[in-house]
């Protein structure tokens, strides 16, 4: 129930901060980045050290073992593919750049 819980409140947070539109500056990019690798990060522990308590079934354990690995893939992942974007980004702008008659 936690869980749930705690991925609607990230999902609105998310949808408060959606960095994929251009019109956002590049400040309130950067620190959607941060939160949301933040709150990733802090997802994964918390079910690590719930996967470690000593009051959970050994099923219970796996179980919360796979929700913290699957959260820090998808912190590495949606990380991955944000600095993907930057990089094309980049990569489009030099061209325009280059278009450009002096």
């Amino acid at each position: 129930m936690e869980f749930i819980l705690e991925f609607f409140l990230s999902c609105i947070v998310e949808g408060l901060f959606f960095s994929s539109e251009g019109q956002r500056s590049k400040k309130i990019k950067i620190w959607h980045g941060i939160f949301r690798s933040s709150m990733y990060l802090a997802i994964s522990i918390l079910f690590l050290f719930l996967s470690y308590s000593s009051g959970s079934t050994t099923v219970q354990k796996i179980f919360f073992l796979v929700i913290s690995l699957f959260s820090f893939y998808m912190m590495i992942k949606t990380n991955f593919t944000s600095y993907k974007r930057h990089v094309e980004w980049a990569k489009n702008q030099g061209q325009k750049d280059q278009e450009k008659p002096f």
